[in-house]
């Protein structure tokens, strides 16, 4: 998973009007695909360690895992900045 796209998604939502990330969506089809049980929270912790890590001034955004359609998906609100 790179993180150079979704940072900058975070940065232009901080930006604007702030915004949701939804990780387990198919950008094309918007099928769930979900993100597997076995990686989800790694992945989430990563996606949070690139934003801190990535973005000046910081950037705080409410991360959750929800489930949808029984598969799992990481969500980043990003909040106005």
């Amino acid at each position: 998973m790179s993180s150079k796209a979704y940072t900058k998604t975070v940065v232009a939502f901080a930006n604007a009007r702030g915004g949701t990330l939804v990780f387990g969506v198919d950008d094309k089809t918007r099928e769930v695909v979900g993100v597997p049980s076995e990686k989800v929270f790694q992945d989430a912790d990563a996606i949070a360690n690139a934003i801190a890590d990535s973005i000046a001034p910081q950037v705080l955004p409410e991360i959750t895992v929800k489930c949808a359609r029984g598969r799992n998906l990481i969500l980043v609100e990003v909040p106005v900045g």
